[in-house]
């Protein structure tokens, strides 16, 4: 296998590293890079891209990005309200697509009341609309329903519920679906199970209420132990009658019968429309069967059922006609004034309308992509980057999972080598002081995952240096070593030039980087919300935050605390820069323990270059590159280049 190598920098001096280190936490050295040449003239500070994609939170159209929205409804004058269950917001989209977070801080999980900027979510889910233009929402993560008022205020209108679907009638009652049961609450706030019979085991529970009160349940894919049920909708008057509007086993209209049914709307014509999404099931463990349905489905008065949007069984992501349109897992479906269906396309990450003339586009939002794009700046495209390495020589070599990549410091990106199959994933990258280039290359086939380093020389040749049964996360010490996670009981193996593998850090089963300094001592962040070290004679010990204990305070390294680090380098002064994920910040630990956020602001979902702190959204690995900058993994989608004063 041959890798193609950027050229090296030209009139550039190559760092020399520090040859003796002190103690430890005073005096470490970086072995990442650092300082500037004579011959370079300085730069100034700041954010600045250097390839990939920008992602923004908010912003118009294609230029804002959701994260897997769920929920959906819509008010009165045509607002689309969603929920992002894994950022713990819920969103705001007008009918002209401008998107905004209407209550909730992106990414950080609580349970607390107030403005909505200041209040806290978890897992929120369905969402319903009343008339007085108060949104409801699903907590399902605090196992309560929180009431946004019309003027922007949070509060817990029940607790010790946990549901996923509300709906809403005209009289202010809330409509909620548990895992098996409907309840219906009051304007009082009382709540009370509803006598409605539902098929055993059911996936999803989904609801909606028409102009006259009635509440319909949408069903999906009940089932038993050894077949997976039928999809169905209800109907339920408010003097309890119930009738079924769609049984999908006795119809011909659509494919299947059995799919999971996310989202409910009906019109003012008291058509019924249905998200069909996809699920797996398991009749014993081990065994998956996927169902895929992807498509919206409507149901006229009179019980006929079409196919009204999508093509059964495709997924993808393609506007136009409703025949040839392409959803990917659609979950949340609202109405607005004009009768248009809005939905929430999960899989694609996007906000889609379908109009009364059937006609599909894309309101807001982008699909993320499904393979590389080489190019320079933001003409290139990156997929999921988890490694980031750069040598003194000018050469920057990304790890994403289905490719390498070459990066040019002036932000041209080319393939090197893409996986071999569709079962190898590359995981991790770090050069060495001679400039080779170290790669894992993970296949697995069936229960079994076989791992295999290749290092890549200076001339572009690659062959097998090490092979075990995963590595991720490397880093290469100034002596030749290699450092790597491993999945077995080992922890962090260390392997020598001659690839040779011992444990080295069998305590650190959790990391998710690793960086080394100059005198060879090994640094990880870990999932625990720490940052360890270990030297060279294996001692470990904690260098910063709180095991088990998730927050963001600066200070004595001890008092300091973290949100799912993922990304860490040291600069040849001995300061560790962590990249805290959770927080959407860059961390630096100093030489004398201190820590101090220097890029970044903390509760924002964007990101914005040009002058510090900026803005970085999930910031993950980490290098340091020829000059002392820090090159930096924004979302996976992007690299981007962090210069301090």
């Amino acid at each position: 296998m041959t890798i193609p190598r950027n050229g090296a920098r030209s009139g550039r001096a190559r760092l020399q590293f520090l040859s003796l280190c002190g103690s430890l936490l005073l005096t470490a050295c970086g072995g990442g890079g650092g300082g500037t040449s004579p011959t370079t003239p300085a730069q100034p500070s700041g954010l600045s891209l250097v390839a990939g994609r920008i992602d923004t939170l908010n912003g118009t159209g294609a230029a804002a990005r959701f994260t897997a929205p769920q929920g959906a409804a819509s008010d009165s004058a045509g607002n689309l309200y969603v929920t992002e269950p894994g950022l713990n917001i819920v969103r705001k989209i007008t009918p002209a697509g401008v998107v905004s977070v209407l209550a909730g801080t992106v990414g950080i999980a609580g349970n607390s009341d107030g403005p909505a900027a200041q209040a806290l979510f978890s897992n929120p889910n369905g969402l319903a609309v009343d008339s007085a233009g108060n949104v409801w929402v699903a907590d399902t993560g605090n196992s309560s329903i929180r009431k946004i008022s019309s003027t922007g205020v949070v509060s817990t209108w029940l607790s010790s519920l946990t549901v996923g679907s509300l709906a809403v009638d005209g009289a202010g009652n809330v409509y909620a679906a548990g895992s098996s049961t409907i309840y219906k609450i009051s304007s009082q706030g009382q709540a009370s199970p509803l006598a409605f019979s539902v098929p055993s085991s059911p996936s999803t529970l989904s609801l909606a209420v028409d102009g006259s009160s009635n509440l319909y349940i949408g069903v999906g894919a009940a089932g038993g132990l050894s077949s997976p049920g039928t999809a169905a909708i209800y109907k339920l008057t408010p003097n309890g009658t119930q009738s079924t509007v769609a049984d999908f086993s006795k119809t011909q209209a659509v494919p299947a019968a059995s799919f999971s049914l996310n989202g409910l709307a009906v019109d003012a014509q008291g058509n019924v429309h249905a998200s069909a999404g996809a699920f797996n099931f398991q009749p014993v463990p081990g065994v998956s069967f996927p169902y895929v349905a992807d498509a919206l489905i409507k149901i006229d008065p009179s019980g006929g059922i079409s196919l009204e949007a999508g093509v059964w069984g495709q997924s993808g992501n393609q506007d136009g006609s409703a025949s040839q349109a392409l959803f990917n897992q659609p979950m949340g479906l609202a109405l607005d004034p004009q009768g248009n269906l809005l939905l929430a396309d999960s899989g694609n990450n996007t906000i889609r309308r379908v109009s009364t003339s059937g006609t599909v586009s894309t309101l807001a939002g982008h699909a993320p992509l499904t393979s590389p794009i080489d190019g320079t700046g933001s003409a290139a495209g990156f997929v999921a980057i988890n490694g980031l390495a750069a040598d003194q020589n000018g050469h920057i070599a990304v790890a994403e999972n289905s490719a390498l990549r070459s990066l040019t410091e002036s932000g041209t990106v080319s393939t090197s080598q893409s996986v071999p199959s569709a079962h190898s994933t590359y995981n991790g990258a770090a050069f060495d002081t001679s400039g080779n280039l170290y790669t894992a290359l993970n296949t697995t086939s069936g229960s079994l995952a076989t791992s295999t380093v290749y290092k890549t020389s200076i001339q572009g040749v690659a062959t097998s240096f090490a092979t075990g049964s995963y590595f991720s996360n490397l880093a290469a010490d100034s002596s030749g070593n290699l450092f790597a996670n491993s999945n077995s009981a080992s922890g962090v193996l260390k392997i020598s030039p001659t690839g040779q593998a011992s444990s080295f850090a069998p305590t650190i089963s959790f990391a998710s980087a690793l960086a080394t300094d100059s005198a060879g001592n090994l640094y990880a962040t870990q999932f625990d919300h720490t940052i360890v070290v270990v030297t060279t004679y294996g001692t470990q010990s904690l260098l910063a935050g709180t095991s088990g204990q998730a927050g963001y305070a600066d200070g004595p390294a001890a008092k300091a605390l973290f949100r799912s680090p993922a990304g860490i380098a040291v600069d040849a002064s001995g300061n560790v820069y962590v990249a805290d994920t959770g927080n959407n910040l860059i961390r630096k630990i100093s030489p004398q323990g201190s820590v101090s956020t220097v890029a970044g602001s903390f509760g924002s979902g964007d990101t914005s270059m040009g002058t510090l702190p900026g803005a970085l959204y999930r910031p993950g690995p980490l290098a340091l590159d020829s000059d002392g900058s820090l090159l930096v993994a924004v979302n996976g989608t992007s690299v981007v280049r962090l210069r301090l004063p």
